[in-house]
């Protein structure tokens, strides 16, 4: 009987969702017809939709940049004019995060994180005893949450000269629990992630805060290069969604393989840098489109997040324990290394790079993309 269970395997399979498919083919011809309109209504939707259905706050204290990481920058230069020096980061983190913070002129330090990516507490606390008037990152990453921590309200209140970031861009959902106050601001995105989008992303901040947020003026010919590539790069994902839906469509046993470098971001293109730039018109009226299916997207990642938790042998990985899938994370860490040399029946993502050196990592934490809003997983078990 044992030997017959170890033999249990799971063929795991995408599958196409025909309604999420043609929703998702839908929002993509809608985006001429609403990028002709005046921006300033865009972004007035964009504001109001937020406020009401993800964050308690005021439209008006929402402000929009055209990336998580230039949002980032643009918060972080206001908290520099309070003669804060210092942020702390966590030790496991897109490297642009750190980046944006030393191109507003911050010296960043690292705390150390467990295996579920929540903050060893007691070792940060000591480290901010160490500094005053800091400024604390604290990251929702692959479904955990620390900033709605007892621990974190307590650090907050050992240190009231601190400023908290909460780096929500991992967690856009709707009606989110986290909010801001005063001593605490909360940046988002628009990545892919939790909700398809094309960059863009901005801060929430309270007006008792007294931050005064800015937009860098974009120069003509950077906004013709930003022009051009969002252009590009929209027309390159309807081109990659329609041959993947296709391939769905006709039952082809798909494969991925794995990255053999780690996630980093040089932060050098126009549209890529930290400069803290309004969010493009076409970010903006994309994001607003899909921001009207985000109970469906969550609905969609954690069935996808169950299936693939049975997954076991040699398909996947066995997917990390501890995590509760209850908050629809776009990304479910593996309790393993992947091998390099096979390929998966899901897309895997890379870990990580150290923000400064593009060949180190900090820890090999591979896990699986369910942010994929028109597929789903078929699972069978079969014996070999």
């Amino acid at each position: 009987m044992k030997g017959a269970v170890k033999s249990l395997k799971w063929q795991i399979q995408e599958r196409i969702r025909w309604r999420m498919a043609l929703f998702h083919l839908f929002r993509y011809l809608a985006v001429p017809f609403l990028i002709i309109l005046p921006k300033s209504w865009i972004l007035s939707r964009l504001r109001s939709f937020m406020s009401s259905r993800i964050y308690v706050a005021q439209a008006d204290d929402i402000m929009l940049y055209k990336s998580g990481r230039a949002a980032i920058c643009a918060l972080m230069t206001s908290l520099k004019q309070q003669d804060r020096q210092i942020v702390f980061v966590p030790d496991y983190i897109c490297n642009v995060v750190p980046k944006a913070c030393e191109d507003a002129g911050f010296v960043v330090k690292e705390y150390p994180t467990d295996e579920f990516f929540v903050p060893m507490w007691d070792q940060l606390d000591q480290q901010l005893y160490e500094d005053e008037k800091t400024v604390l990152l604290i990251c929702s990453l692959m479904g955990t949450s620390p900033v709605l921590a007892s621990q974190l309200q307590q650090i907050e209140q050992s240190h009231p000269d601190l400023f908290v970031i909460a780096d929500e861009c991992q967690n856009l959902v709707e009606n989110s629990p986290v909010t801001s106050k005063p001593n605490r601001a909360i940046v988002f995105s628009f990545n892919d992630k939790t909700c398809p989008g094309i960059m863009g992303g901005g801060v929430v901040c309270p007006p008792e805060s007294s931050l005064s947020l800015e937009y860098h003026k974009m120069s003509f010919r950077r906004a013709v290069k930003c022009f051009i590539f969002f252009t590009g790069s929209m027309a390159k994902r309807i081109i990659r969604d329609v041959r993947h839906i296709v391939k769905l469509a006709l039952r082809r046993q798909l494969s991925y393989t794995v990255s053999l470098g780690y996630e980093y971001s040089m932060c050098q293109s126009a549209h890529y840098d930290t400069q803290p730039e309004s969010i493009n018109r076409i970010s903006a009226a994309y994001a607003w489109l899909n921001l009207k299916g985000f109970r469906q997207y969550a609905q969609v990642r954690q069935e996808n997040c169950r299936v693939l938790s049975l997954a076991a042998g040699s398909d996947l990985p066995t997917l990390q324990e501890g995590f509760s899938f209850l908050t629809a994370p776009a990304f479910v860490p593996l309790s393993k290394e992947c091998d390099v040399s096979k390929k998966y029946p899901v897309p895997v993502k890379a870990p990580y790079a150290k923000h400064n050196n593009s060949n180190v990592c900090q820890r090999k934490q591979y896990s699986l993309k369910v942010n994929i809003p028109y597929v789903a997983y078929a699972s069978g078990k079969r014996c070999q």
